[in-house]
């Protein structure tokens, strides 16, 4: 009698009827992204947020070639990645701005959507 409840037990968590099944939950690609933008920042990221922000602007302006630039570029940080936006004269001072962004340590991505084109002058011509 032992033995053959022995033999069922054995065969029982071998085929995993008794033996407890281990369920993990996979997001959705569909839902993960729009799931992660609704989470609630917390004050840390904020204010990483914050520094990371300060750090790029302050590397713009303290470059003498990009002191024209730097006042018609924004500069804005959320969870790491950077966003710079704005309109600059020449390719130069774009890809360097971009540059100067992804310089900083705690820049995980840039997203540049920087133009180039002085709008002002061509509407004066």
């Amino acid at each position: 009698m032992r033995a053959t409840a022995a033999i069922v037990l054995a065969l029982s968590m071998v085929s995993g009827t008794l033996a407890p099944r281990r369920v993990e939950a996979v997001a959705s690609k569909t839902t993960a992204p729009r799931a992660l933008a609704r989470e609630p920042r917390g004050g840390a990221q904020r204010a990483a947020d914050r520094v990371i922000e300060r750090r790029v602007r302050g590397a713009i302006r303290a470059d003498p070639f990009l002191a024209v630039a730097a006042p018609r570029v924004k500069v804005t940080s959320r969870r790491g990645v950077v966003r710079i936006v704005g309109r600059v004269r020449t390719a130069k001072e774009r890809s360097s701005i971009a540059f100067k962004a992804g310089q900083n340590a705690r820049v995980g991505r840039v997203d540049d959507r920087v133009t180039i084109g002085d709008g002002v002058a061509r509407a004066m011509r």
